[in-house]
């Protein structure tokens, strides 16, 4: 192995250390942040104010979930006919990955 590779190892071994270390502390925030928030805006908007906020968050999820239900099944069928043509399912399987994500 030339000196080069070692560096670049090196390099790569800092990443993944600091990825690993930022994952975790985004864990934990997502654990222990709602404990903090929840009785917050519980005080603050009440718990008519949580109730409409349930409500229209509930009926967004719908919307979402029906949406999402036909993109889906668009892209499965658009992508379906460019069977043959590699550079076209290519193109379009980029294109609805990048869209939808």
């Amino acid at each position: 192995m030339s000196s080069n590779n070692l560096y670049v190892m090196g390099e790569n071994v800092n990443n993944l250390k600091k990825n690993i270390s930022y994952n975790f502390i985004y864990q934990l925030l997502i654990l222990f942040l709602p404990f903090v928030t929840a009785p917050y805006l519980s005080r603050v908007i009440g718990a008519n104010g949580i109730g409409i906020y349930s409500y229209t968050h509930s009926i967004g999820v719908y919307f979402t979930y029906f949406i999402m239900l036909g993109l889906n099944n668009h892209g499965n069928r658009t992508i379906a006919t460019f069977q043959l043509d590699r550079e076209k399912k290519d193109l379009e399987l980029s294109l609805r990955f990048t869209h939808y994500n």
